[in-house]
Parts: C-alpha cells; structure tokens; sequence
C-alpha cells in the first residue's frame, strides 16, 4: 500500500531495533507531558467541548509556526506534501473525536479523562508500533511486543 520512496531512509536498513537515547527519551517524556498538561487543561477550562478542535488546532498552528525556519525546501516534492496533508486531516480527526468526544464526554460526565485519555494514547502507541510494522518494515522486537502486551492489559484494566 504505502512505499518508502519519498526520500524518506529506514533510520536503521530494517536491522534489530535501534536503542532510544536519551534524547528520544526526553523528548517522548516532554511530549508526553505537553500532551498530558494539554488534556487535562482543555478539561478545566470551560471551553465548549465542539469548540476545543478548532482552538486547538489554531494553538497547535501557533506553536509550530517557528518550525518554518528548518525546512529544508529543497527536498519538497508535491507527491510527499499531498501524503503529509493526509496525514494532517487524519490528526485533525482524531483531535476532533480526542477533544470533542473523549474530552467532551469527560465534562459531560460521561465518563473520567483519566480513563479514557490512557486508553486512547495506549491504543494509538499500538496501532503506531502495528503501522510501522506493516508499512514501514520496521522490526518488532520482543521488549516492543512486551510492551504492547502491557498497554493491552493495561486498556482491560482501566476499561472501569
């Protein structure tokens, strides 16, 4: 389905699986934790939950706005723009259904954020890890099959 001639290089030539840095680490935490503050803020703010998508999005537009200055334009081709703005509605959906839905409901009282927000980022870590399999060829080694195995169990567990 998907090929890997964008330009875009296996980071290891499909070898055993690179060791994350401690840079890669600290940047996984600090998204985390952005990601993390982010949800529980849009929670508590009494913002109108069909509202937090777009708010969001504009934010999120706002802050990525210095990331212009480190394109390598030279590299841009219109095949892997057209991919790349798929991949933006696609984020655009899932923020629609995560701040809308999940967020939303929360408020609402639907259901708790802290059960339904550790489901969701559990379950895209899986289809991520599954995806990259699939499509990228990129190994799985038994600690990211172990892993996935714990997000499982841990989605039964806190599925209330």
């Amino acid at each position: 389905m998907f090929s890997n001639d964008c330009n875009v290089a296996p980071a290891n030539n499909g070898s055993a699986p690179m060791p994350l840095s401690p840079l890669g680490l600290f940047l996984a935490t600090a998204a985390g934790l952005v990601w993390a503050a982010a949800a529980i803020i849009g929670r508590v703010s009494g913002a109108p939950s069909q509202a937090m998508p777009l708010i969001i999005s504009a934010g999120s537009f706002i802050a990525c706005l210095p990331t212009i200055f480190f394109i390598n334009t030279s590299s841009l081709q219109m095949r892997g723009i057209s991919i790349a703005f798929v991949a933006a509605l696609l984020n655009g959906i899932g923020m629609a259904i995560g701040w809308q839905g999940l967020i939303g409901g929360a408020a609402e009282g639907k259901w708790e954020l802290s059960v339904v927000m550790p489901i969701a980022y559990s379950l895209l870590f899986l289809f991520i890890a599954a995806g990259t399999a699939i499509f990228l060829k990129e190994p799985v080694s038994l600690k990211q099959a172990s892993g996935m195995l714990l997000a499982c169990v841990a989605i039964y567990l806190m599925r209330g």
